[in-house]
């Protein structure tokens, strides 16, 4: 891993060539008891923000991690993905959206967007489309890690900082109500 520059407020200042901590250990805990890595780890936040020609200023930005059932609706869920992120687009302030592949062997999937303001991003998850896709989650899913991150760029640095904790949904068990926790 390579070094980060704190800032102030727990904030983390990246570069091409430096990787952010941003989450406290309990938290980091949590994401590696579901095999999970968190976004600034995982990706190279500046790297992709570059790559996008993203405008300056501050992106709301979403990762989802999620684990598939094996009795998982692989069709109806992409087809429900498609339909949510064609809505995202026409409602007008998603800057990027990356769909996840679901790993075969071990039915492990990473989504992410990247949203001109919260305000954008919150709107759009209430629409129709969104929402159709969400009602899949507990059928579809045993486990979803939602990150959602506020990352002020400028073109040469990113600032990271958590917007929330990262919100778990645990669907385990076929008859178990859907326990929400934060992390």
């Amino acid at each position: 891993m390579s070094e980060y520059a704190p800032s102030l407020g727990g904030e983390r200042t990246i570069s091409e060539t430096q990787t952010p901590e941003i989450y406290d250990p309990a938290t980091l805990a949590r994401f590696a008891e579901f095999g999970f890595t968190p976004m600034a780890e995982r990706i190279d936040i500046l790297a992709r923000l570059q790559a996008r020609g993203a405008p300056h200023g501050n992106i709301f930005w979403l990762g989802y991690h999620s684990i598939l059932r094996d009795t998982a609706d692989k069709e109806e869920l992409a087809k429900a993905d498609i339909n949510a992120a064609e809505a995202a687009w026409r409602s007008g302030g998603l800057l990027f959206y990356s769909p996840g592949e679901f790993q075969a062997d071990d039915n492990r999937c990473f989504t992410e967007c990247g949203w001109a303001t919260r305000a954008q991003g919150l709107r759009s998850a209430a629409g129709d489309e969104h929402q159709n896709a969400v009602a899949l989650a507990e059928a579809n899913y045993e486990v979803v890690l939602i990150e959602r991150l506020n990352v002020e760029y400028d073109g040469l640095s990113a600032l990271i900082t958590p917007v929330v904790p990262p919100q778990l949904l645990d669907f385990k068990g076929p008859s178990l109500p859907a326990q929400t926790t934060t992390v």
